[in-house]
Order: structure tokens, then sequence, then C-alpha cells
């Protein structure tokens, strides 16, 4: 496919954007290189490849769902410098 000017004119007219002429020149330019890499990888011979979904070959990683006790307050406030009532005091902060 070519990327001509008139094609830049009418993607400039759906865009509401006008080009300089050198930006102009230099988008075609870039336009085209653009296309022939998608020529380039339209021909290229996939037959029998899988998809790739990912660069690098990665699974999800899932642990079983265990019950487990959760209630271990005791265990977590022994570390506590200071509680009351089975909850952490702090220091007042606002007045």
């Amino acid at each position: 496919m070519r990327f001509t000017p008139e094609v830049l004119l009418d993607l400039e007219e759906q865009s509401k954007i006008r080009l300089s002429d050198e930006r102009r020149e230099k988008v075609a330019s870039e336009m085209e290189a653009f296309l022939e890499c998608v020529d380039a990888m339209k021909k290229t011979d996939t037959e029998g490849m899988e998809p790739l979904y990912h660069i690098f070959p990665t699974t999800n990683v899932f642990r079983e769902d265990e019950v487990t006790n959760t209630n271990r307050r005791e265990e977590l406030l022994e570390n506590a410098p200071d509680q009351k009532d089975g909850y952490f005091k702090v220091p007042v902060t606002l007045e």
C-alpha cells in the first residue's frame, strides 16, 4: 500500500488538523516506513504457530485456598508497645 499525499490530506481533513508542508513530508515518509513494516509482517509465515499473548511465557500461580485460624489477636498484640482492651494504643495526635 502506498501512502499518498491524497491519503494524508484526507486524514488531515477527517482529524481536523493542518500540517505544514515540511511536517506533511515527514509524516508521509514515516507512514510509508510503517506500512512497509506492516507489509513485511503480513508476508511472515505464521502457520502452525501458537498465538503469543505476552513476551515471556508466564502463568498465574495460585495457592490453595485453605481455611486457617485468623483469630491471632493476642499473638499480634504481643509486639505492641501499648495496648488496651485488645487494641493497639497510640499517642494522641490531635487535641
